[in-house]
């Protein structure tokens, strides 16, 4: 009887985890292309808004703002990343326990899931790789 209710028990901890997983995920993704798409905004406005005096005089500082945004962002994704990474090691303990390490034909969804820390310095660094570029160009015009 004890087993039994242990392994109830169990699931249902297991049923909250990976509900926990999935938003923390699609948070962590939702964040990377918000602020990708901010970054990448405020990198381009200076470029296409060429005739409009405001903008071509105070230009340089659009790239600024893009890199602030893009390390904001990665400290950010960094935490997010944590909580990703604890939530999905403590599914993987709680399968264990329960019984469910045997080898899948397939990967399970939670498993096919994957996020590293090369996502986020990627995409810090293409970030402000991109306001050093556009830096560089506003300041040759």
């Amino acid at each position: 009887m004890g087993d039994s209710q242990d392994t109830d028990v169990r699931l249902k901890m297991l049923e909250l985890l990976y509900a926990e997983f999935r938003d923390r995920h699609d948070h962590f993704w939702n964040l990377f292309f918000r602020a990708s798409a901010a970054v990448l905004f405020l990198e381009v406005l200076p470029f296409v808004y060429v005739n409009n005096v405001a903008v071509v005089k105070l230009g340089w500082y659009f790239p600024l703002a893009a890199s602030a945004i893009a390390v904001a962002a990665f400290t950010i994704l960094v935490a997010e990343y944590a909580r990703v990474k604890w939530a999905s090691e403590y599914i993987g303990e709680i399968r264990d326990k329960i019984g469910f390490a045997q080898p899948r034909a397939r990967p399970t969804h939670l498993e096919a899931i994957r996020i590293g820390p090369y996502v986020y310095y990627t995409f810090l660094i293409l970030s402000i790789a991109m306001s050093l570029v556009a830096f560089n160009l506003l300041l040759a015009k």
